[in-house]
């Protein structure tokens, strides 16, 4: 009897500490998530959870199978793909956020800036907003920038712009577009830039003759697959909870108010859909 009582106890403090449908509702889904299931997703009867079905006899809502053994999946795939980014981690990891700080694929680059800044070349300064280049215009010059932050964008056909570099001072802007006759991407300043501009033929004829230069050159493009393999990773997520999730273990928090915006380019969402994921965690003090 006095188990009985404990059991009701404990069931009336949860009901107490959860108010609203919606607030019940996610409450189940949490559990739903992190309790074991059979097989995989679409199995007809789950493990039997006795903590869910408690509640929902107790809050009269009828269960909703298949909607929490979705949430089960999507919970376990943002832990799988995190798993992935985590792996590469190591290799690149920064917390970098502000403008002025530089990423530390920047940092490992200092070796290779150093000899490009002896290369002939001519310093060209943007205003902000400026195109640096077009998506199709031949590739003239390989920038490296100087001061100030380049997006590598491209448009998609919903008329979203995905950001696929955000070049910052001491980065080299579209390195792989030394190997082609045109840009597959547009550049835009987001602040006014300088950029020292390197003719792309003499580019390549001194990394042929400068086995220094050839060496430092191969490096940062291997440190560039590392982080395209962190791009990949997010954008392969299909929810915004789980790209923003991925992008945060990457990270190590949330950039500041200002750059949201930049950050959902970069996780390829919608600034709106970013906004409401944030508040929403916000609201349950979970960032």
């Amino acid at each position: 009897m006095s188990t009985r009582c404990a059991r009701r106890a404990s069931m009336s403090t949860l009901d107490q500490s959860v108010s609203g449908s919606a607030s019940r509702m996610a409450t189940i889904s949490w559990i739903a998530a992190n309790a074991p299931w059979p097989g995989s997703v679409g199995t007809s009867a789950p493990v039997a959870c006795p903590l869910i079905i408690c509640i929902c006899i107790l809050w009269s809502i009828p269960p909703d199978w298949a909607c929490w053994a979705q949430a089960a999946e999507e919970t376990r795939q943002a832990a799988t793909a995190r798993a992935r980014i985590m792996a590469i981690a190591p290799l690149t990891r920064h917390a970098c956020h502000s403008l002025e700080q530089r990423y530390m694929i920047e940092i490992m680059s200092l070796p290779l800036i150093a000899l490009l800044d002896r290369l002939e070349g001519r310093e060209i300064e943007f205003a902000a907003g400026a195109p640096v280049f077009h998506l199709g215009d031949p590739v003239r010059f390989i920038h490296v920038v100087r001061s100030g932050v380049v997006h590598l964008v491209r448009h998609q056909d919903n008329g979203t712009a995905l950001i696929l570099q955000r070049a910052g001072p001491n980065s080299i802007l579209a390195e792989a577009s030394l190997y082609s006759a045109s840009y597959h991407c547009a550049a835009r300043t987001e602040v006014a830039a300088v950029t020292w501009a390197i003719p792309r033929a003499g580019l390549l004829t001194r990394i042929e003759e400068d086995t220094e230069l050839a060496i430092a050159w191969a490096r940062h493009l291997g440190h560039e697959v590392q982080q395209a393999r962190l791009q990949s990773e997010i954008l392969s997520l299909k929810t915004v909870a789980a790209r923003l999730d991925a992008w945060v273990s990457w990270h190590g928090s949330l950039p500041a108010r200002g750059h949201w915006s930049t950050l959902a380019r970069e996780v390829g969402v919608s600034p709106e859909a970013l906004y409401r994921e944030i508040a929403w965690r916000r609201r349950r003090d979970t960032i």
